[in-house]
């Protein structure tokens, strides 16, 4: 009898051991996606906007799924109609919109940007339209529809979202006016750079109904709705 409740006492112990590590787990993962670091800011930023080194942008972009502040990094003018920024999906499950606004701090994958977005609402709605740089043809970008980046690649302040992507050797830069998103993005050497445009796309795991895209190649525009 004793001996069988010495096995019952260690297994309820291993049972408890395995699930204060579980919560450890989950609290040091909540305290990455929480606790924000504020980014050092360019020089000539600084110099010329001092109260751009007091704003961080990463604030309320992160803390429990579906429950944070809905906030994105992105630029975006006040009263803007556009507004420029990532789309995140889950590290784990691929799951986007974790964040309703569309960047959630907790992701580690890029799948494009996107200019429209409400913000502080919990509400899904906009990201339109999405864009990710892709090396070449969608074919030869070995299917990739997203890319892994890190927060030590980000840098965002206000009216400015960078990142790099140093597997694909790609670097995006976001800004904004009052009704145009405006991209740059830098590519290697050697490759031909290319830009996947989803004009259906919606936030979430939702799909515009209705699209249209034209390509003119003479004078080098791309119309659409």
């Amino acid at each position: 009898m004793l001996r069988f409740i010495k096995i019952i006492f260690s297994i309820i112990g291993s049972l408890l051991l395995l699930f204060l590590f579980g919560i450890g787990v989950i609290w040091l993962k909540y305290k990455s996606i929480v606790d924000k670091t504020t980014q050092e800011i360019p020089v000539f930023v600084s110099q010329n906007f001092p109260l751009s080194a007091q704003i961080n942008p990463f604030i309320g972009t992160g803390g429990v799924p579906w429950t944070c502040a809905y906030n994105f990094p992105g630029a975006s003018l006040p009263f803007g109609v556009m507004r420029l920024s990532p789309e995140t999906s889950s590290w784990l499950t691929n799951e986007t919109a974790l964040n309703s606004s569309g960047y959630f701090y907790g992701d580690n994958k890029i799948i494009g940007f996107s200019h429209t977005r409400l913000v502080g609402t919990g509400a899904t709605d906009g990201g339109h339209f999405l864009v990710l740089p892709i090396k070449g043809n969608p074919d030869s970008n070995d299917g990739k529809r997203n890319y892994h980046f890190s927060h030590e690649n980000e840098l965002a302040y206000p009216g400015y979202y960078s990142v790099d992507f140093p597997n694909e050797g790609i670097k995006a830069e976001l800004t904004s006016t009052e009704r145009v998103g405006v991209h740059r993005y830098t590519f290697p050497e050697g490759i031909t750079p290319g830009i996947l445009l989803d004009v259906t796309h919606a936030l979430g795991d939702k799909r515009s109904e209705d699209g249209y895209i034209k390509i003119d190649a003479e004078k080098n525009v791309i119309e659409g709705h």
